[in-house]
């Protein structure tokens, strides 16, 4: 479904639209920039993501991005984490839905 299809009418409920928007570019305004595992921590790769949605759904993020001091930087370097598990975190603040497996879950567990 491409930005220009309407996505906003189609779907029908905010979690949809939310689910929609999880790992899209379209109206990010952070990125965080993670390991793509934490043994191979030279290679990284930039996870999109939205400072309300995250705000709204995690008191920690909220701080981060609106307390008294505020995160201003639009792209985290997260070096600490890898990015499998914190895109699981990620899927479950935008969807309530997350995909736990034995290799993930105690990553996904400590970012929360």
């Amino acid at each position: 479904m491409a930005a220009e299809d309407n996505w906003q009418t189609k779907l029908q409920t905010i979690v949809e639209r939310s689910a929609f928007i999880f790992n899209n570019e379209m109206l990010s305004d952070v990125k965080f920039v993670v390991p793509l595992s934490s043994a191979e921590s030279k290679s990284t790769k930039a996870m999109p993501a939205h400072k309300f949605v995250l705000a709204f759904s995690s008191p920690v993020f909220f701080a981060m991005f609106y307390g008294q001091m505020a995160e201003t930087k639009d792209c985290i370097e997260l070096p600490d984490c890898d990015y499998d598990s914190l895109l699981e975190l990620f899927r479950f603040l935008y969807s309530d839905e997350v995909t736990l497996s034995g290799s993930n879950v105690m990553q996904v567990m400590y970012y929360t």
